[in-house]
């Protein structure tokens, strides 16, 4: 069973390799323009890479493993619960 971290961090502070659920968009557009690339509230992701000098951000959606890249500006709009696996 998944243990889901009561603290929350904004998606450019997350950790690498580490599981999240997203608990909330803090931006219609962005969270408009996620829901169309099948990225919703509750989903899990995980942080594959981030380029250095605030550059973009790739994320791993789960279930369907797709890879995303996001701005850096973007991902601060992002609030993210670290999961225990």
């Amino acid at each position: 069973m998944q243990q889901i971290n009561t603290e929350t961090v904004e998606l450019k502070k997350a950790i690498i390799d580490c599981n999240y659920r997203i608990i909330e968009i803090n931006s219609r557009p962005l969270a408009l323009k996620l829901m169309e690339m099948g990225c919703l509230n509750g989903m899990i992701i995980k942080k594959v890479s981030a380029a250095p000098f605030k550059g973009p951000i790739v994320i791993k959606v789960s279930p369907n493993e797709n890879l995303l890249a996001l701005r850096y500006e973007e991902a601060e709009n992002i609030i993210l619960s670290q999961i225990d696996n």
